[in-house]
């Protein structure tokens, strides 16, 4: 039987917590599901940008035992910071222009959040935890409406960004089109590319996609060239393997990985009936933490079938927009938005663009191979506010970047081959 902490909250086992990433870093810690995790790991981004830096080698959250019986951390609404710089029982770890930070944060969560440092006997400065009168208490959901945006940080020095709705995926005029491709292309993107938007595989599970390196060099510069307005990068989930680590390291090693107008789509699909099962709690834990690297819960998106799937994905994470693939039977192209057969209403809310074809044959450079064709109701512009990329301030290289092409990649050589053209 579970019993009430320190603070009033009542002791939870380790399903209960949320291990997704602090917002804008690559740092976990268990915390309570819900209103606990969104304002703690708010908190916990301020701390690493406001404070100093956390890692993942001195950060913890819930504990499964505790030689204290109503400790916090066994209701996983407590968290110690940089245990290894703050140990335990010692004051005056943190400098004076820290403590005035910490101050600050902590008139800002409005004592939602209490410090261990404030303590007179045990001091404990490492230690962060909700407040007693918390437990229930209306005021998270009220703190949380006001002061924590949709991407998981709070307004703490930073300005509130709206929130665009998508539009409801129905058939109708104007709208926008790109492609999906990958390796069984056999041909990389080109300069004959139509469209703006363009979609590409870099993995399937630990498996690198044999185009991925030579796409997305060549996506880079049709961003900075300004052909192509947003591109997209997904990746194939496979359960246990290297799925979104491997996914930001070939983008990192290509150059894309930063840039102000991608996106990471993850691909949940059962290969035929070789993924079974629901796969929520891994595929979920994955887009946390690429929210968090991204410092974006925005720039995340998901593709999923939930009538050809429907039990491989059925929690989702909060506001994540989806590509919906409906074909017409036999599978030849759907009417481009009419998702009217999908059962599951919930996954209808959530879709922002339909997959209505994987037999177009008039898409170049690809031509009579038959490729993935998607469609959303929104221009590209109105697609651009969707996922947070403000057009007319954000630069088409990342901040202090000159060149966001590889060392070993003869630029001018790979502008050549594409029919581009080479600016020194």
């Amino acid at each position: 039987m579970a019993w009430q902490t320190e603070n009033g909250w009542y002791q939870i086992p380790a399903s209960e917590c949320d291990r997704s990433v602090v917002p804008g870093t690559n740092v976990w810690v268990p915390l309570q599901r819900g209103l606990v995790n969104t304002i703690m790991k708010a908190f916990a981004a301020d701390y690493h940008h406001y404070v100093e830096p956390l890692y993942q080698t001195d950060i913890g959250g819930w504990t499964p035992t505790n030689v204290v019986p109503t400790s916090n951390h066994l209701s996983a609404t407590a968290m110690d910071l940089r245990w290894n710089s703050h140990p335990f029982r010692v004051k005056g770890t943190f400098s004076a222009d820290q403590m005035v930070a910490i101050r600050e944060l902590l008139d800002f969560y409005e004592n939602l959040i209490w410090w261990g440092g404030d303590w007179k006997n045990p001091i404990d400065e490492m230690h962060w935890q909700m407040n007693d009168g918390t437990y229930n208490s209306p005021k998270l959901q009220d703190f949380v409406n006001r002061k924590i945006m949709a991407n998981g940080f709070s307004t703490f020095k930073r300005k509130l960004v709206p929130v665009v709705p998508t539009k409801p995926v129905v058939p109708g005029d104007g709208g926008t089109y790109w492609a999906d491709v990958s390796q069984y292309q056999k041909t990389p993107i080109d300069t004959t590319y139509p469209h703006k938007i363009f979609c590409y595989r870099t993995n399937t599970g630990s498996t690198v996609d044999t185009l991925c390196a030579e796409n997305t060099k060549r996506a880079l510069i049709g961003l900075n060239d300004k052909r192509l307005k947003l591109v997209i990068a997904y990746y194939f989930f496979r359960p246990g393997q290297e799925n979104c680590d491997l996914h930001r390291k070939l983008l990192e090693d290509n150059g894309l990985w930063g840039h102000p107008r991608l996106l990471t789509m993850v691909d949940v699909e059962s290969d035929g009936g070789k993924i079974t099962g629901d796969q929520s709690w891994e595929v979920n834990d994955e887009i946390q933490r690429l929210r968090g690297w991204y410092g974006d819960m925005n720039r995340v998106i998901g593709y999923w079938n939930p009538n050809a799937d429907s039990g491989l994905w059925l929690s989702r994470p909060y506001g994540l927009s989806l590509v919906i693939p409906q074909y017409s039977n036999p599978r030849s192209a759907r009417t481009p938005g009419d998702l009217s057969t999908v059962k599951d209403r919930q996954a209808y809310k959530e879709a922002f663009a339909h997959q209505f074809t994987d037999q177009a044959m008039n898409c170049p450079p690809w031509e009579g191979q038959g490729i993935d064709m998607n469609w959303t109701p929104h221009t590209v512009e109105e697609l651009l506010a969707v996922f947070g990329i403000v057009t007319d301030t954000r630069p088409t290289t990342p901040p202090g970047v000159d060149v966001i092409v590889p060392d070993d990649v003869d630029v001018k050589a790979l502008c050549a081959a594409i029919g581009g053209q080479f600016l020194a």
